[in-house]
Formats: C-alpha cells, structure tokens, sequence
C-alpha cells in the first residue's frame, strides 16, 4: 500500500500587524497669560443708623400740667422728672414726681407719668427743655445741644470805690470836719448819756456828763447828712485818693489813742477797750506736776 504523503500544508504565517510608528505629541506651548483688567475698586459708603435721640436731663422752665384740669407742677425744687431709659421705646414711662418732704405721700404730694410724645410737645410749648446724649459716629446730635448753667461760685464781693462821688474838696475839708465832730461828741452827744449818782443823807440825785469815746462808725454818722458817704477816703481802693491819707491815718489813730487812755483810767470798760484798740492780755501759765506720794 503505496502510502501518501501527505503534506502537509503549512499554515500561512499569522502576519505580524504592523506596527505604526508613534507619534509623540509635541508639547503645547503655554499661553501667555490674558491680562485681567482690574475694575476700580468701589467707594464704600457707610450709610449712618439713625438712632432714636437719648435724654440726659430734664430741665423746667415753666409749671407742668399734662391734661387741662389735672394737677399744676410748679417750678420748684420739688418738682422732679425721673427719666426711663428701658427698651422698647414705645413703652417708656417717666415719672413726674412733686414731692415735698424727704419720703414720698405728704399730704400734696401727686405723681403721674408722661411719655416721649408728652415731652416733645412740653418741649414745644416752651415748658421744659431737654438735654440729650450726642449719639451719631461723628460726635454731632440730632437735636440742638442745651447750655447748662454751671454754679458760678461763691466769691466775696471787693469793695470798690466805683460810683462813690467825690463830695469833698480835700483834705482840709474832712479835717475840719473831725474836729466838728469831736466837739460835737463832748459838748452835745454827752449830754445824751448822763451819769446818775445818788449823794449825801439824803440820796439827792445828780447827773453828770459822762466822757464818751470817738468811733468811726459815729463819725460817719455825723457827717452824712451834710456831705453824704465818706467810706472812700478811708478805704482808698485802686489808690483813688492818695492825698487823703495822712488825714485819714491821723483820724483812725486818735479813735484808738483815746479808747487806751479811757480804758487804763476806767472811763471807759477795759475788757471793751481791749478787744476794740485789739490788746489782748497774755497770760503765762505754768504748770507743775506734783507726785502723788510724798
């Protein structure tokens, strides 16, 4: 048996797929940056809340009556408004307050309430004047600001000369014018304050002149009704009457000369001589400690 061969036949290759070459992708180049305009930047404008104003104070110029007929709240110490400053606003209550003593309920005592409206048109009228608190950023208030008076204090009123009229001639004038008076006071004014004096077995009453001293204050007297005020020449403030002051130095110490010498010679009270002429008495006092047992 004739064998066959058989060919085989050979299987045709699997064709290799062909590769395609890669490409390499070729880098983009970078773009160049757009330039961004740059919008100005806006102006930003703050808008102010208004606030409702705040009260400080309550001041009264004139009598107070809420309604016609109600009670009349004078312009007094005791007159008061006591100002509520709790929130919400529209349930604000102030007292108005007349009290007299230190605690509230003496008889004529009242009390009652107002509210902002009421102060507003008090304030309208004419009758009160109200202080508010400066509330906006800027340090500016909505409603006029309210000058209050400071206690001006209490200083001791210099004499001044101003408006004294000049009602003498010089200095010869008030001389002649001193020696008026003294005549006056030994001759005239004596006679007015006579010693009493009970003598002899009797009791026969006697008076007799009594020496009087010279005052300035009697001397002023004596020379108003002739030639008015002279309180300037002895004063002599912002040196007004220099010429007037020997005369013047002249009168003060003869006034005192003659207090000492009627005082030491017992015309006059000694203890009243001393404090006038101002002499006082010193008194040198010394003081020993002694044990307490011997």
């Amino acid at each position: 048996m004739a064998t066959k061969k058989t060919q085989l036949k050979k299987k045709p290759a699997a064709k290799k797929a062909a590769v395609k070459p890669q490409l390499t992708k070729k880098k983009a180049a970078p773009k160049k940056p757009v330039p961004v305009k740059k919008k100005p930047a806006r102006a930003v404008v703050r808008k102010e809340t208004k606030r409702p104003a705040v009260m400080l104070g309550i001041r009264q110029l004139k009598a107070i009556q809420k309604n016609k007929g109600s009670f009349v709240y004078p312009v007094s110490k005791n007159t008061r408004v006591d100002l509520d400053t709790s929130y919400p606003i529209k349930n604000r209550r102030h007292d108005l307050v007349y009290q007299q003593g230190k605690y509230y309920g003496e008889v004529g005592d009242c009390c009652d309430y107002l509210t902002d409206a009421d102060l507003l048109r008090l304030q309208a009228e004419g009758v009160i004047e109200i202080q508010y608190k400066n509330n906006s950023s800027t340090g500016k208030s909505n409603h006029p600001p309210i000058e209050l008076k400071k206690p001006e204090a209490k200083t001791e009123p210099e004499k001044s000369n101003a408006g004294a009229p000049r009602n003498l001639s010089g200095p010869e004038e008030l001389g002649v014018l001193w020696e008026r008076y003294k005549t006056y006071v030994q001759t005239e004014q004596n006679q007015e304050w006579k010693r009493v004096q009970y003598v002899g077995k009797d009791g026969d009453r006697k008076t007799d002149a009594q020496i009087l001293p010279y005052t300035m204050q009697g001397f002023k007297r004596f020379v108003y009704p002739t030639h008015g005020i002279i309180h300037q020449y002895f004063d002599n403030n912002s040196a007004l009457y220099p010429e007037f002051l020997t005369i013047c130095t002249r009168i003060e110490d003869e006034i005192q000369e003659r207090f000492i010498i009627g005082g030491s010679l017992s015309f006059f009270n000694p203890a009243f001589t001393a404090r006038v002429a101002g002499i006082a008495d010193k008194v040198e006092r010394t003081h020993i400690e002694q044990p307490f047992f011997d």
